[in-house]
């Protein structure tokens, strides 16, 4: 099979970045709450998936290595994704799909790429429901940037850093550039912009079968639960070692502003 798409909903987890220390995440938290903390191969910052709140959808197909140009193939797949959603619909930035609110653009979806043995992986999250802001800040260390003239420093859980993650000093006279608590709590979810778990699931196959053709449809995969335990447990495994810290949630572009792709009626 050279294409394989799927549509589903995950445990309630908190998912790392391949680069993201355990360090930027409240362990004991998760662990009373029943979220599973694993680490996925990509890069990127923290990710909250929820049963309730969060839709999972990835692809998988062959990329000839002549052909393979990670950001053009995600402006294939992101661009149609958002025409397919409808107005207000938009991509921005290499990683987002976003939503236009009051003339900004809220990202309400993020993804994560990766090409090995020439099969190319797409997976992506969706917001059904607003963000949950108080879970997060439970979940996570969100942070806090301040400027001083041409300096910057990162707050998080009551400790200042400088943008390497290195524990720095305060700066005087300094002022509050941006804080993840505010950014998150002025995002939206699919239900909250009027759009359903089905309108999402709709857009989202007309997308794929406009790009690789007819798709034959099933409810279900059975996967052999001995593989998804063996990748789970090799996620674990792999906690441990990340040393990037202050990277935060992945909806946030805090300190490293990611490549842009404009597409969309407010991004020109």
């Amino acid at each position: 099979m050279d294409f394989i798409a799927r549509i589903y909903t995950h445990t309630n987890g908190v998912i790392l970045g391949n680069t993201q220390s355990i360090f930027d995440i409240r362990t004991n938290a998760c662990h009373a709450q029943g979220y599973e903390v694993v680490r996925r191969p990509t890069g990127g910052s923290a990710i909250i998936v929820d049963k309730e709140a969060t839709l999972c959808y990835s692809l998988f197909y062959k990329v000839p290595p002549s052909r393979l140009n990670l950001t053009r193939e995600y402006e294939s797949i992101t661009i149609p994704l958002a025409q397919n959603l409808g107005p207000g619909f938009s991509v921005e930035g290499t990683y987002y799909l976003r939503y236009k609110k009051d003339e900004h653009g809220y990202p309400i979806a993020g993804h994560a790429m990766r090409s090995k043995k020439g099969v190319l992986q797409f997976d992506g999250v969706i917001n059904l429901t607003q963000l949950d802001v108080q879970l997060v800040s439970q979940l996570l260390k969100l942070r806090e940037l301040y400027k001083s003239g041409e300096e910057s420093r990162i707050i998080m859980d009551g400790t200042v850093y400088d943008l390497r993650g290195r524990k720095s000093y305060p700066l005087e006279k300094s002022s509050l550039v941006m804080s993840e608590e505010e950014e998150l709590g002025k995002m939206s979810g699919l239900g909250e912009l009027g759009y359903s778990k089905q309108d999402f699931i709709g857009a989202f196959y007309k997308t794929i079968t406009a790009l690789f053709g007819e798709v034959q449809a099933g409810d279900s995969y059975d996967f052999p639960q001995s593989s998804i335990m063996l990748a789970q447990e090799q996620l674990k495994k792999e906690l441990n070692k990340g040393r990037r810290i202050c990277l935060g949630h992945c909806f946030i572009d805090m300190l490293e502003p990611e490549p842009k792709i404009h597409y969309g009626g407010y991004c020109k």
